[in-house]
């Protein structure tokens, strides 16, 4: 059992500027470990309804411009109201991986079209729009696992 709760934070880069932060809550029993909640920048649209402006890094099921409604006591998400057409997904790197190797990998991925949010020395939230190729990125991501570049990837919301 935990002895203490923590709450994960992270920046926010993208030109959809942030007026309120909400909390989502952490279910994966990966993540959970460390986190119970994650806090992520929204534009309030009024009353109980914020659009995810922010890339989650340790959420599943809430991604990037997803309309959300959230709990006006807690600030907890409650429930997805429209999902938004980014894609996000994150990278987990090799713990042996270089800064070099992962700064060529943050350049390629920003060439594809994708915004990035650094979570941790190992680990990549990224996000892609609707305006580039989910099937390019897919190719090179599963190209990175089988060399061995990266240890894996994933969608945050599963498909």
């Amino acid at each position: 059992m935990k002895e203490r709760s923590y709450i994960h934070s992270h920046i926010h880069n993208n030109l959809f500027q942030p007026d309120a932060a909400i909390f989502a809550e952490v279910k994966d029993s990966i993540w959970k470990e460390d986190y119970d909640l994650e806090i992520l920048a929204t534009r309030h649209l009024g009353n109980n309804l914020h659009i995810i402006v922010s890339i989650p890094h340790f959420t599943y099921g809430f991604q990037r411009y997803d309309l959300v409604i959230v709990d006006d006591k807690t600030d907890i998400i409650k429930s997805l109201k429209h999902r938004g057409r980014n894609c996000s997904f994150r990278v987990i790197f090799n713990s042996d991986s270089s800064i070099d190797e992962k700064k060529e990998l943050m350049d390629k991925l920003t060439e594809m079209g994708c915004s990035l949010d650094p979570a941790h020395i190992n680990l990549l939230a990224a996000d892609l729009d609707m305006e580039n190729s989910r099937d390019v990125v897919e190719v090179e991501m599963n190209r990175l696992v089988e060399d061995k570049k990266i240890r894996d990837w994933e969608y945050v919301v599963r498909i």
